[in-house]
């Protein structure tokens, strides 16, 4: 995976791998500790990682499929703890970017970046396709297949993020959500099976 990583980081941008550090961070808080300790660091992470990258949705998202595997993770009754805190990392996610947004302004970020129509060209198809094959691979292994799925449909704001005002070509952008993916497939949820690790995406 680092491999894949340093292949697609062509353009130096300073917040990319500061981005994927936090990920991981958040990823090991939410797979290592269950404690009110752990969970206050992972709050902490997500609002750091929002302010350095708006792949940062992808922990609250991560969170989620982890735990897919077990039933009453969206029954609230059933395990209100799980799901309070599910709802307390995307607050996490979503107060700190709208600030963010209020503060540097809306217009920038999204009216003059708009490049929805210039992303079905050639080379910025190639990217999607990359990301979509890749994608599918990584989903293929039925143990974790449900993680996995639940992990790619949650990352789906992210990706039409990226759709929307990106240049989809550069794969990098695409890398938040494959990450993800390989540590689902490599490091499986308890109760999903044996891990299985996927051949051919570097090391």
């Amino acid at each position: 995976m680092m491999m894949f990583i340093n292949l697609t980081q062509y353009v130096i941008a300073p917040y990319d791998i500061l981005s994927y550090f936090l990920f991981v961070l958040g990823v090991c808080l939410i797979t290592q500790s269950d404690s009110r300790v752990g969970f206050a660091g992972l709050c902490c992470t997500v609002i750091l990682a929002t302010l350095t990258r708006e792949s940062s949705i992808l922990i609250p998202v991560f969170y989620l499929a982890w735990h897919s595997h077990d039933p009453a993770m969206m029954r609230v009754k059933a395990n209100p703890r799980r799901f309070v805190r599910l709802i307390v990392l995307c607050l996490c996610f979503i107060i700190p970017y709208f600030l963010l947004r209020v503060w540097l302004g809306f217009h920038n970020a999204y009216f003059e970046n708009m490049r929805f129509v210039e992303n079905f060209g050639f080379f910025e198809l190639t990217g999607i396709i990359l990301f979509l094959v890749i994608s599918g691979y990584l989903l293929m292994d039925p143990c974790r297949r449900n993680p996995c799925l639940c992990f790619f449909l949650g990352a789906i704001p992210y990706t039409l993020f990226v759709l929307n005002v990106a240049n989809t070509k550069e794969v990098r952008l695409w890398v938040p959500v494959i990450l993800g993916l390989v540590i689902l497939r490599i490091c499986p949820a308890p109760g999903s099976g044996p891990a299985v690790i996927p051949s051919r995406m570097g090391s």
